[in-house]
């Protein structure tokens, strides 16, 4: 079994139950704490992390990236992915 983590910097409230029920479709029984980002009013943040011995990095990270204004990181084992959305 190997760790995961997620990080995600900054989620619109609006996205926020979306995001955790895309986050649940891929990892199972994971708790989101969501917390007020002090630094992008209106957004929040959260940290989850998983164990698995299967590479969930890449299934998190397309889901993910859909959202727009969703800021994140990912890593699991070798596995590195970060996503900010463009401006424009």
């Amino acid at each position: 079994m190997k760790r995961g983590l997620l990080v995600i910097h900054s989620c619109p409230m609006a996205l926020i139950r979306h995001v955790d029920w895309s986050i649940q479709s891929i990892v199972d029984r994971v708790q989101i704490d969501w917390r007020n980002q002090p630094l992008d009013p209106g957004t929040q943040r959260a940290t989850i992390e998983w164990r698995s011995s299967k590479d969930l990095s890449a299934e998190l990270a397309s889901a993910l990236k859909s959202w727009h204004y969703l800021r994140f990181e990912i890593t699991f084992a070798d596995q590195y992915f970060r996503h900010t959305p463009t401006n424009g």
